[in-house]
């Protein structure tokens, strides 16, 4: 299989969606693979070289220093793919960048609640002892999450661990093996 199919699925998903922000193209830098945009950012570590430029190197070394250091993740749990993907599976497509979903992360649930105008989603709590003891609220843009679940499943990772930190408007971060992907938040009027 080639390595970078996965990846390149996920990436063309990202440019159908940009809506004029700019893309970071697919890129090697240190032997880590790494695309994104200003909502989603991926680093992984691959054996392929694409598009080594070393003008780049700055930039892509900035990306790394702001979002893939494990010191900006105060607080983090481990969920299964198959169950998560399961879930977003449902996820309209279609869908605007404004549209989101609130999700809570309690001790012993998970609840996630849609936005007014996703109002044919019902609200989704899905019991599990996450052994944490602050609950965390946070909104993100369902389709994102999907496409990265569906990155994952794609990969064959049975489970990843869900990053964040205290503050709902920092990037959460999906982990799993060599993957590491960064997902921002919405930006709620009452946050």
């Amino acid at each position: 299989m080639d390595e970078l199919k996965p990846y390149n699925s996920h990436f063309k998903k990202l440019e159908r969606g940009v809506n004029n922000k700019p893309i970071i193209p697919m890129e090697t830098f240190n032997n880590f693979l790494y695309y994104g945009n200003a909502s989603v950012m991926v680093k992984t570590k691959v054996d392929t070289h694409v598009n080594q430029v070393e003008s780049n190197a700055d930039r892509l070394a900035m990306v790394t220093e702001r979002y893939f250091v494990d010191e900006l993740y105060s607080h983090q749990i481990t969920l299964e793919t198959k169950v998560f993907k399961n879930i977003f599976q449902v996820i309209p497509k279609g869908l605007k960048t404004n549209d989101y979903l609130k999700i809570t992360i309690n001790p012993d649930s998970i609840i996630m609640k849609p936005h007014e105008s996703l109002r044919e989603l019902m609200e989704v709590k899905l019991n599990i002892d996450l052994g944490i003891e602050e609950p965390f609220m946070f909104a993100v843009n369902p389709v994102y999450v999907r496409d990265v679940l569906m990155l994952l499943s794609s990969l064959k990772i049975k489970s990843f661990k869900l990053k964040y930190t205290d503050s709902n408007l920092r990037p959460l971060m999906f982990e799993a093996d060599d993957i590491q992907v960064v997902v921002a938040p919405v930006r709620l009027p009452n946050m």
